[in-house]
């Protein structure tokens, strides 16, 4: 289908329209991309500036204890309790061998 020359009268004369819808709608797409980013960087700006809140766990807030662990820390206290309990009887043992019996007893008061 060939163009006409009075198919070209009505392009020229439709095209400022068509120019103006064109550059309305590029200009929409440039406008909303500015309005984005502008609420994007506001609401970057309010999440930086605020105290991240906590929040509360779904069970509650529950104290998880391993057993395992638990015990293991028992076990290991008990023994070294009884091995600071041994320790401190062989001191003792010690420090009597070297100490004198009647130390504090018998009073010298020969000159």
């Amino acid at each position: 289908m060939p163009i006409l020359p009075i198919d070209l009268q009505i392009i020229m004369m439709r095209m400022d329209e068509l120019t103006k819808q064109q550059y309305s709608q590029q200009d929409g797409v440039s406008l909303a991309q500015l309005v984005k980013g502008s609420e994007l960087s506001e609401l970057s700006n309010i999440q930086s500036s605020r105290v991240n809140e906590v929040k509360p766990h779904p069970d509650g807030n529950t104290k998880v204890e391993d057993k395992q662990q638990k015990e293991k820390y028992r076990r290991k206290k008990e023994k070294t309790e009884k091995n600071e309990k041994i320790i401190e009887k062989k001191r003792k043992e010690i420090i009597k061998e070297f100490q004198e019996p009647d130390k504090g007893i018998h009073i010298d008061i020969k000159r």
